[in-house]
């Protein structure tokens, strides 16, 4: 029953550095930027917490799974302290999520930018607008398959103080949540290389908007 329960969420950062400019299009596309970077500062710091919590939570996981049924109280007060494990990364990955959402309110401001441009710049700046849509969508994937994740995680908690409960259903719960951990693996995946496109394709823009000054 000893098996892995959790991912390290640890997710792809948008990169700003190298980007100083004058009051021109690639300077108000980098405050843009900027501003989304700044708004995902609460994204960036609970990475590090998730990562402690889920490696705490695990490792009082396998302890509970070695104990006997004579030893029912620690058995209790082991699943007391997992059920706040999980309410922690709960309470992480929605504040991740708020500030994620802050972020994208800022896309608007693209559409600022554009209204000064002329027809060649504008689909420099629409390539950039895709990337960074396609970036957030895949980080709203990530949320829901790490939610769904701790919702399956905190029935098994349950399953492990009912009386009831066989070794074939929490092994069974198990599994289910090995295989949701796989989801959550590839919708990491994906945010990230959808983080590396972004500022690939950040970085092109910026060389063409450079030589358009």
């Amino acid at each position: 029953m000893k098996k892995h329960l959790f991912t390290v969420a640890i997710l792809g950062a948008l990169l700003l550095s190298g980007c100083s400019f004058s009051a021109t299009t690639e300077d108000r596309v980098s405050k843009v930027l900027g501003d989304m970077y700044s708004a995902e500062n609460t994204y960036r710091d609970s990475q590090k917490e998730l990562q402690d919590l889920e490696q705490e939570e695990q490792k009082l996981f396998n302890e509970t799974m070695e104990l006997t049924q004579e030893e029912k109280e620690q058995l209790e007060e082991n699943v007391e302290q997992l059920q706040k494990l999980v309410e922690e990364r709960i309470e992480k990955i929605e504040e991740e999520e708020k500030a994620m959402k802050s972020a994208t309110e800022l896309f608007a401001e693209f559409d600022k930018v554009e209204e000064k441009l002329e027809a060649n710049e504008q689909k420099e700046v629409e390539k950039l607008k895709e990337a960074v849509t396609k970036r957030y969508e895949a980080h709203a994937v990530f949320v829901e398959e790490y939610k769904e994740l701790t919702n399956m995680q905190e029935t098994l908690y349950d399953l492990l103080i009912d009386e009831e409960t066989d070794v074939t259903k929490l092994n069974e719960q198990v599994d289910s949540i090995n295989t949701q951990n796989e989801a959550v693996i590839v919708a990491i995946e994906d945010f990230n290389e959808l983080t590396t496109a972004l500022n690939q394709t950040r970085d092109e823009v910026y060389s063409f908007l450079k030589k358009e000054s």
